[in-house]
C-alpha cells in the first residue's frame, strides 16, 4: 500500500470513529464552568486528551517504518490509541502522513498544556473566592446567632419585667401615687403656697396701717 493510499485509509478510519460526544462534552465544560466540579472534569478531559496525544504521537511516528505492510497493524494501533479523544482535534490529510507527529507535538505544547495550566489557575481562583465567601458566610452566621441570642435575652427580660409588674401591681400603683404626691409637694415648696402668702400679705398691711395711725 502506498503512502497516499495508507494515509487515505487512515483518514477514513480516523473520522469514522465516534468522537463528537467527547468533544461536545469538552466544549460544554469549557463554556459553562459553573462549579469546581465542572473545572475538575475539564482538567480530567485535558489530561485524557494529552495522554491520547502522546500515544497517537507514537503511532504516527511509526508510520514511515511500516509502510511496507498492508497498514492493518498501523490502523488497529491508531484506532486503539484514539478511541475517545484526538481525531476530533487533529486533521489528518493525505498531505500530512508522518508529519502528523510534529502536529501533535505543536498541539500539546501550544494548546493542551497551556489550557491545562489556565484551567488550574481558574480552579484555584474559584477556590479562593469560594473560601472567601465561606468565611463571610461564617461571619454572617455568627452575627445572626448573636442577634438571635440578644433578642432571646431581651424577650426573657421583658417577660420577667411583665411578671414582676403583674405580681406587684398594687404596690406599684401605691408607689406611683406616693411619687405624685411627693412631686406636688416639691412643686409647692419651690413655688410657694398662695393661701399662706395671702395671709402674710394681709398681716403686713395691717401692721403698716397701725404704724401709720400712731404717727
Amino acid at each position: 500500500m502506498s503512502n497516499l493510499a495508507l494515509s487515505n485509509s487512515f483518514t477514513a478510519n480516523f473520522y469514522n470513529l465516534q468522537f463528537d460526544d467527547a468533544l461536545t462534552e469538552l466544549i460544554d465544560n469549557l463554556i459553562v464552568p459553573t462549579s469546581i466540579t465542572k473545572l475538575e472534569k475539564v482538567i480530567e478531559l485535558i489530561d485524557f486528551y494529552s495522554l491520547r496525544a502522546s500515544i497517537y504521537h507514537q503511532s504516527v511516528s511509526s508510520l514511515p517504518k511500516l509502510t511496507r505492510y498492508t497498514g492493518g497493524p498501523i490502523l488497529d494501533r491508531a484506532e486503539d490509541s484514539t478511541t475517545l479523544a484526538f481525531n476530533a482535534l487533529i486533521e489528518v490529510s493525505p498531505h500530512q502522513g508522518a508529519n502528523g507527529s510534529q502536529r501533535i507535538d505543536e498541539m500539546v505544547n501550544s494548546a493542551l498544556i497551556p489550557a491545562r495550566k489556565y484551567l488550574f489557575d481558574i480552579k484555584n481562583s474559584i477556590q479562593a473566592k469560594k473560601n472567601a465567601v465561606l468565611q463571610q458566610l461564617a461571619e454572617v452566621r455568627a452575627l445572626n446567632a448573636d442577634v438571635k441570642a440578644s433578642k432571646k435575652k431581651y424577650l426573657n427580660h421583658s417577660e420577667t419585667l411583665h411578671q414582676f409588674e403583674m405580681a406587684n401591681q398594687n404596690e406599684l400603683v401605691k408607689l406611683m401615687g406616693n411619687l405624685k404626691v411627693s412631686e406636688l409637694n416639691e412643686k409647692k415648696a419651690m413655688m410657694g403656697d398662695p393661701e399662706k402668702d395671702e395671709v402674710l400679705l394681709d398681716k403686713d398691711k395691717f401692721i403698716a396701717k397701725e404704724e401709720y395711725r400712731s404717727l
